[in-house]
């Protein structure tokens, strides 16, 4: 790969990150004053549309689909829906710092449940890595002290879901597109809020919150589309190290939206994962 292209990828992967983060600090803020049904149905109704549009722009569809693929997609669907039930949980709760934190233990966790139940090979030193990597979430979480927040294990079963999520995925067939399978969850977070709405209360949102969640429907879905073009401008083990930066600007974002400032723990466990994960990404290369 050129280097142009790894330096495009790298700038890419960056703002990806940043992306995230502006949709995880978007919700956190707006899940705070309005109930969470409320802020997945306003969110469902301007994201799906802007979904639809990018796959007409791209003319990405879905043209057959097997009894498996379809059986898979559910199971995907089920682990998205827990997703962002307990990440938005865990970001009205907590720092969002810790959160983006935890959820860099994601790929860890696909690496040991890949090697553990699919018999992919792990060499020792990446065994090593991931129990480091581990040590540092748990560094972060500090079970047992002052400083422990239960929902910290919201944090941690949104990177259980999240593992799931992606073993499912990389089950599906290749042909699929990525675009209509992010619409169709979209769709089905909008219809489940829909039906869960009248059960635990409305609100209708204000002219700003409903700014507030348009940035956040706009940041994911840029994301998303960056994601699937930095995958072709670059060498992935150059440009994924730079998905890190997400803990940058989840620090920055926490400061300055959120009054956030990480103590000496939460510094540690965050240099511990972010040099296990740069380090993982290394031994691949």
């Amino acid at each position: 790969m050129p280097r142009s292209g790894n330096h495009l990828g790298a700038i890419l992967t960056t703002a990806s990150a940043l992306a995230f983060v502006i949709n995880d600090a978007a919700m956190k803020w707006a899940v705070q004053v309005i109930p969470l049904f409320d802020l997945l149905f306003v969110r469902g109704v301007i994201a799906v549309p802007l979904i639809c549009l990018a796959m007409l722009v791209t003319r990405q569809f879905i043209t057959s689909l097997s009894r498996a693929d379809g059986v898979l997609i559910g199971c995907r669907l089920l682990a998205e829906i827990a997703i962002t039930y307990c990440l938005l949980i865990a970001l009205k709760n907590m720092p969002i710092s810790h959160v983006t934190l935890i959820l860099q233990a994601a790929p860890l966790g696909l690496t040991l449940v890949a090697a553990v139940m699919m018999g992919e090979q792990v060499s020792m030193r990446r065994w090593i890595a991931i129990i480091f990597g581990f040590i540092g979430v748990i560094i972060i979480i500090r079970p047992g002290t002052a400083g422990f927040s239960p929902y910290a294990i919201f944090a941690v079963l949104t990177v259980i879901f999240i593992v799931i999520r992606d073993m499912v995925t990389r089950r599906l067939s290749p042909i699929i597109p990525s675009l209509p399978i992010a619409a169709l969850t979209a769709f089905v977070i909008l219809l489940l809020a829909t039906v869960m709405m009248p059960a635990t209360g409305s609100v209708m949102p204000t002219l700003s919150q409903l700014a507030v969640i348009t940035i956040a429907a706009v940041a994911i879905l840029t994301a998303y589309m960056l994601s699937v073009i930095i995958m072709r401008v670059g060498d992935v083990g150059f440009v994924a190290q730079f998905r890190y930066t997400g803990i940058v600007w989840a620090v920055i974002i926490g400061f300055f939206a959120f009054g956030e400032v990480p103590d000496i723990w939460t510094v540690a466990g965050a240099l511990l994962i972010m040099g296990t994960g740069i380090y993982t990404l290394r031994i691949d290369r």
